[in-house]
């Protein structure tokens, strides 16, 4: 009997078709709305409101500087105005993303509870280290799209790097979702659902109570983030931590507000993989500045598809990685659900 959880050859498979799928997705939504992610006019937003960081990030200056044409050259809208029309477009894409993101985390909640109650949850040990391995599975869900859509697949979270507001506000998540972020997220957290599937089948994990209790953790996280630690880093000018925090662990003022919005390095949202994203950041935008690649060039196509492949694989082997070193502390799949799934597999 077939079963339709993910293995390591269906999982592959889905790799490969997973860089054409993302930008069928793309263009399929570009079909309804020409200009949605637009990657000049997101560009524009930035070096026309924000130059002195555009100019000093490593990539977008060398992104346009093969093109004299502009955003109000292809819109014929005053550049902010093109940003409010943005803005005031992904509300409704923010709450269709919402709406879902809630049922899921909802229904996983409901299930983590019941199989709290029946006895599943062997112990607090292990919830620790579900939730610990929650948050760094987050971080690389995070630094993953981050990398995407601020440099090579150009979408809307572009548009936090500018200085345009509405009503005092640019900042993704919040109060709109810019443009591709929808496909961008669900496409990739579904992605490393998969790989922490097949990473768990392999180490014979307990994979469902982890699931279930990593959905509203991670959701928590990500809300915390957008809707509390980031304004108060950019509006007080300090880590939301704490300075014990900040000393010894991590400085998200400085590693975001000082860093990625003057260099746009540091894309994670903690230092724990962005060492490693910041090097290739780096020999990322040499790449463009020496005229290897060039901006909209069919090489630099190949070139992006071939980036997403890097991503996934890099993003896989430090999953594998982070559930290895927590595996003593990770529960165990129960015998019935090895005995279970040779079944399934007959």
């Amino acid at each position: 009997m077939m079963h339709l959880a993910p293995s390591s050859s269906s999982l592959f498979k889905y790799l490969v078709l997973y860089p054409f799928i993302i930008r069928g997705l793309y263009l399929l939504r570009q079909s309804f709305e020409p200009l949605y992610m637009n990657a000049t006019c997101l560009m524009d937003f930035v070096r026309l409101s924000s130059p002195e960081h555009y100019d000093i990030h490593p990539l977008w200056k060398f992104y346009q500087r093969g093109t004299n044409q502009t955003c109000e050259d292809i819109t014929g809208v005053p550049i902010h105005d093109f940003f409010v029309q943005v803005y005031k477009s992904g509300v409704t894409e923010f709450y269709i993303f919402y709406g879902l993101v809630f049922l899921y985390v909802g229904i996983s909640f409901v299930c983590f509870l019941r199989q709290l109650f029946a006895g599943k949850v062997k112990s607090i040990v292990s919830l620790i280290a579900m939730a610990i391995l929650s948050w760094n599975q987050g971080s690389l869900f995070h630094i993953m799209s981050h990398y995407q859509n601020d440099l090579y697949h150009l979408n809307g979270n572009v548009m936090h790097h500018s200085s345009f507001t509405v009503g005092g506000d640019n900042a993704a998540l919040v109060n709109t979702l810019p443009p591709g972020l929808i496909i961008n997220f669900i496409m990739n957290y579904v992605t490393i659902w998969m790989m922490t599937y097949v990473i768990f089948d392999y180490l014979k994990l307990d994979k469902w109570v982890y699931f279930n209790i990593s959905a509203p953790l991670m959701i928590a996280k990500l809300l915390l983030q957008m809707k509390i630690i980031h304004p108060y880093i950019h509006t007080q000018g300090k880590s939301w931590y704490g300075p014990f925090v900040a000393k010894y662990i991590m400085d998200e003022y400085k590693g975001h507000v000082l860093c990625h919005h003057v260099s746009g390095y540091c894309l994670g949202d903690a230092p724990t993989y962005s060492w490693f994203y910041d090097r290739l950041m780096y020999y990322h935008g040499l790449v463009y500045e020496y005229g290897y690649l060039t901006f909209g060039k069919p090489e630099h196509y190949a070139a992006n598809i071939t980036l997403d492949y890097f991503l996934l694989a890099t993003v896989f082997g430090f999953m594998f990685i982070t559930v290895a070193l927590t595996y003593p502390f990770l529960q165990k799949a129960e015998k019935t659900d090895a005995a279970a799934k040779k079944t399934k597999s007959q």
